[in-house]
């Protein structure tokens, strides 16, 4: 997609890739967008994978990429779920680390930058930071847990990893 209105221009060198699949998300994409857009981490790209929705999502991510260079799209030729359209994203993917984000969250604007700087001063391949819910009444709960099983499987795999 040629993009004609630029205010961001994409690094050669892409630090992490974000890969959102995108279905009738609802209401949440702006918010994922601005977030993403905002990240003080330039040299990254959001990579949307269009499953095939019908809410009109994708017109809002088509204008804000036709705001910022670092906005692809994908689009699945059928619903496939979000197992494949990730799976499209890591293939299309040209970023050093991989994020994967729902279309309904959002991040502090110095969240990927934070998790770059861990996997490069530890050498990590994986980096896991925390899981805020937000309520509907505006509260948020901070959950930092990894499950023990998935611990296992990296350490076993040889990952290095850290959950901060």
């Amino acid at each position: 997609m040629e993009q004609k209105n630029q205010d961001h221009e994409i690094s050669e060198h892409i630090k992490v890739s974000v890969i959102l699949p995108v279905c009738n998300p609802g209401s949440g994409i702006e918010r994922c967008i601005r977030s993403l857009r905002e990240q003080t981490l330039r040299e990254i790209e959001m990579i949307f994978v269009d499953d095939c929705g019908t809410d009109g999502t994708m017109e809002k991510i088509h204008a804000a990429a036709n705001e910022d260079s670092r906005i692809r799209i994908i689009h699945n030729e059928q619903n496939s779920g979000p197992v494949f359209s990730r799976n499209a994203g890591i293939e299309a993917a040209r970023g050093e680390y991989l994020q994967f984000t729902d279309p309904d969250d959002f991040m502090d604007a110095d969240y990927l930058e934070e998790l770059y700087r861990y996997a490069c001063e530890g050498k990590l391949d994986l980096v896991k930071g925390k899981f805020v819910h937000e309520l509907a009444d505006g509260s948020q709960v901070f959950k930092k847990r990894v499950n023990d099983r998935i611990k296992k499987r990296y350490t076993r795999g040889g990952i290095r990893f850290i959950h901060f």
